[in-house]
């Protein structure tokens, strides 16, 4: 009989007191935002809750998606805007619908790692002070995890995290956990489409909050072939500007970071795109 209820024991599984936040759009892929909610709950130890939040109306397919997630998981909680606002509305709506103070960011078409929310909250518990904290993430091609062809490196300590943040972005967003309440003292995610994650951490650093990185990879990204042509886009380019500019206006980016970041984007949106990618991995990744 001891037998058996040590067995049972080992096998129920607790949850972190923390949520986890999913945006998602109308043209995202529905198998891939599955596969990426279904790994926030094959973590060591998953959040407590997953908030999904539909920016404007969605596919069919990615309705279906969400009705089975709901009857497979039922701390999954839906929310819908009445139109598509971008990822930084988006994402700030989510914020404030999430119970907990820790939230856990995931994109809709990544693979959280297994530890990924364990190690997290670990390092939360073990600091308040921590404002961000987010991790190394690698890049998958052909739809297949184990096809890691690139890997962001991002840098773990809260003064190199400062410095990096003159020029890129110091977080990788699609990793990063942060305290609900230090996000909203600086007014949330800006509503752009492109560098809200990069401006958002840009003025953590400006209001004195602290951020970090765990050196570990605790997030798989999804290559696409319209990951650059996104990136090339007029919309885009001036949006990665404007964040620029304020970096350097809040003091966290020196003048000369802001004109080589100008024409850096600049030169990025008029190079063909074969080039663009080139500099894009050589500049970004490795």
């Amino acid at each position: 009989m001891n037998k058996v209820k040590k067995t049972a024991s080992k096998e129920k599984k607790t949850t972190a007191p923390c949520s986890a936040l999913v945006c998602v759009y109308e043209k995202d892929n529905a198998e891939h935002f599955e596969i990426a909610v279904r790994s926030l709950y094959e973590q060591t130890l998953p959040p407590d809750e997953v908030v999904i939040v539909g920016d404007g109306k969605l596919s069919r397919e990615l309705y279906a998606k969400i009705d089975m997630l709901k009857k497979s998981y039922p701390s999954v909680k839906y929310y819908e805007l009445e139109k598509n606002l971008g990822i930084g509305a988006a994402s700030n709506y989510g914020i404030s619908k999430c119970k907990n103070e820790l939230i856990a960011k995931m994109d809709s078409d990544d693979i959280s790692l297994p530890e990924r929310i364990e190690k997290q909250v670990a390092e939360f518990e073990k600091d308040p002070s921590l404002s961000v904290l987010g991790g190394q993430l690698d890049e998958f091609a052909n739809n297949d995890p184990d096809q890691v062809v690139s890997r962001r490196e991002v840098p773990t300590s809260s003064e190199k995290i400062i410095r990096f943040a003159r020029r890129r972005s110091p977080i990788n967003n699609p990793t990063v956990m942060f305290r609900k309440a230090d996000i909203q003292s600086v007014g949330g995610y800006p509503e752009m489409n492109r560098a809200e994650d990069y401006l958002l951490f840009v003025r953590l650093i400006a209001a004195k909050k602290l951020l970090r990185n765990l050196p570990d990879t605790v997030v798989k990204y999804r290559l696409d072939a319209d990951n650059i042509k996104r990136r090339k886009s007029w919309s885009n380019t001036k949006e990665m500007i404007r964040a620029r500019k304020e970096a350097y206006k809040l003091g966290v980016a020196r003048w000369i970071d802001y004109e080589f970041m100008k024409i850096a984007f600049l030169c990025l949106f008029i190079a063909p795109s074969g080039l663009a990618k080139i500099s894009y991995q050589l500049g970004l990744r490795k």
